[in-house]
């Protein structure tokens, strides 16, 4: 049987203020975007940049909204998640998000 992997490691900057939010059952959860440069350079020498969405739950969602600002380098370990939904016009829409294990700052 072949070990299936899910595992995404990201060091990459936060474009806004982490916010701390809560759950109805007052769980912490705190969505944030990342820029992270692309390892390639287009044809003027440039590298594009990803923005990559992730959630972090309970000590993780603490830990990043009191420790970290626009702009700080985090890193951060996770996987892939699929959110599906269907959007007020009846179209199916999904959306690849990163649910994070760890952050930390880079050593």
């Amino acid at each position: 049987m072949v070990n299936l992997i899910n595992a995404v490691v990201l060091q990459a900057r936060l474009t806004a203020d982490p916010v701390l939010n809560h759950t109805e059952n007052d769980i912490p959860v705190c969505t944030v975007t990342l820029a992270c440069d692309q390892n390639h350079k287009d044809a003027d020498g440039n590298r594009g940049c990803d923005f990559i969405d992730v959630t972090f739950w309970r000590k993780n969602a603490e830990f990043l909204s009191g420790n970290f600002s626009k702009g700080s380098v985090v890193i951060v370990k996770g996987c892939l998640t699929q959110r599906r939904w269907t959007d007020k016009d009846g179209n199916k829409r999904q959306k690849l998000i990163v649910t994070a294990s760890s952050v930390e700052f880079p050593k």
